[in-house]
């Protein structure tokens, strides 16, 4: 390149900079400042708006009910469904003030199903001024359930979470595969026809939930609020569609002489979606998101055998021509290499750190933020939060039944006089013939000392256990 030619092409930069500026200058003139305002205003009415709403989450108290029912009655579902259609009642109607002003919201629920260690516990997260709504309909499906308040289990998470956390954890929220007034798999639709019962939905993650490691934790979590009936009418919109209408009559006096609908000419399979989406528009709905999280010790982290199984337990509320529960791949803790590895590596391991941040805070905060939130019906809430029918009970008493019996049989083995004089005596004979055999000196005699000492040994160990738990094991913690 020349001089000229360099002189040319900083002539046309130059052009093309000042250009750039005038123009920019012009449209700030004639109203585009009016757009950067709107923008700036905007930017800063967000972040009041957030600022405000956090204020008044945090004043917010909470509160953690655990629930158990001892006995079942057979409409275990239908009552969980009737459970949830009393607790709509405690929607408050919040004008826009109290929503974009003050930062004020509808407080949502949290219904967990949550394994520690294989020990199942039903919790119910409320807020204070709902937790008595939320006893009634408890207390008026399920007479002789057991509420008690209890501390929130997930405080026993340390977060931030780090690379250097002694625990991992797999989780992710789920979302709706098509619009919301498309209904998931319900209860009634698990019937077995040929024994005319209807099978538990949740029997399957409850069984996976019963049988994980003491230190792993499954917990499954619905986050509800009761909410407004304005979302219907987009569903009764798709209704229409389904069914083949156009218009009304009054818009298209066609429809006068020719069938508005064309609901007589679709397939069985056409007409039971329809009746499907009607039926869940007809019912009371909650802005609701489920969520699941899988936690253990880094070295006990079992994720693609505890995966497949949770997954498969959620999957199996889908219905293949309605809708169905699909984990959100925005938040789900799983970053795929697109590339290569070692291309990629690092930033996947950054985002990965972010995305499981920003999970374990919004499950423990119960949040509905992060991913799209999206409307249950109580009949469908029902179906994936209630507590188990008599089979599944029974199946699950047995088993817990099994194992405390073995722990107290093993206790009382460890524990009695039977097993020290066992020990003495086989001490003493294995020792003596061995004397007899190798040394050649009286065995019978020699081997009362070594004897006595297996005897200390025996009674001391539980006091030495003792103190290593005390100064040892406690103190690494």
């Amino acid at each position: 390149m020349n001089i000229f030619e360099g002189q040319f092409l900083a002539d046309v930069m130059t052009q093309t900079f000042v250009g750039l500026s005038s123009d920019f200058e012009f449209a700030l003139i004639h109203g585009a400042w009016a757009f950067f305002a709107l923008y700036l205003f905007y930017a800063m009415f967000y972040i009041r708006f957030h600022h405000k709403n956090d204020e008044f989450l945090a004043r917010a108290e909470w509160v953690f009910l655990r629930v158990s029912v001892p006995e079942m009655p057979s409409p275990s579902i239908m009552a969980a469904e009737q459970m949830f259609t009393q607790m709509h009642g405690t929607k408050k109607p919040i004008d826009w003030r109290q929503h974009w002003v003050l930062g004020e919201q509808r407080l949502n629920f949290s219904f967990e199903i949550v394994s520690l260690g294989g020990v199942i516990r039903y919790i119910i997260r409320t807020a204070r001024e709902d937790v008595e709504a939320a006893k009634a309909a408890i207390y008026s499906q399920y007479p002789d359930a057991e509420l008690a308040e209890v501390g929130d289990y997930m405080d026993a998470i340390k977060t931030p979470y780090g690379p250097d956390s002694s625990y991992d954890f797999w989780g992710c929220d789920f979302r709706l595969d098509k619009p919301d007034c498309y209904p998931i798999k319900v209860f009634e639709n698990f019937e077995h026809r040929a024994a005319e019962t209807i099978l538990d939905p949740l029997a399957g993650l409850l069984e996976a939930m019963a049988n994980i490691e003491p230190e792993e934790i499954i917990t499954v979590q619905i986050l509800a609020v009761p909410d407004d009936e304005d979302w219907k009418e987009a569903g009764l919109k798709e209704v229409e569609r389904l069914k083949g209408i156009k218009g009304s009559a009054a818009e298209n006096p066609d429809l006068e002489r020719a069938p508005y609908s064309l609901m007589m000419h679709l397939s069985e399979k056409d007409k039971e979606v329809i009746n499907g989406i009607q039926k869940k528009l007809s019912k009371l709905s909650f802005k609701a998101k489920v969520r699941v999280l899988y936690i253990a010790p880094r070295d006990k982290f079992r994720k693609k055998t505890r995966l497949s199984t949770i997954v498969g337990s959620i999957r199996q509320f889908s219905v293949a021509d309605m809708n169905s529960l699909k984990q959100n791949l925005w938040t789900e803790t799983l970053v795929p290499t697109r590339v290569a590895e070692r291309f990629e590596g690092k930033h996947n391991a950054e985002v990965l750190l972010w995305k499981k941040r920003e999970l374990i805070k919004n499950f423990k905060k119960r949040d509905l933020w992060g991913g799209r939130t999206y409307h249950l019906s109580t009949e469908e809430l029902g179906s994936l939060f209630h507590f188990p029918l008599e089979d599944v009970r029974k199946t699950s008493i047995e088993k817990i039944e099994a194992r405390n019996s073995q722990v107290e049989l093993n206790k009382a083995w460890e524990t009695s006089y039977v097993r020290r004089v066992l020990i003495i005596v086989l001490t003493y004979i294995t020792i003596a013939i061995f004397l007899k055999s190798v040394a050649g000196i009286d065995p019978w005699t020699n081997a009362i000392v070594p004897t006595i000492g297996v005897l200390l040994s025996t009674l001391s160990l539980s006091y030495l256990k003792k103190m290593w738990v005390r100064f040892i094991y406690h103190s690494k913690k």
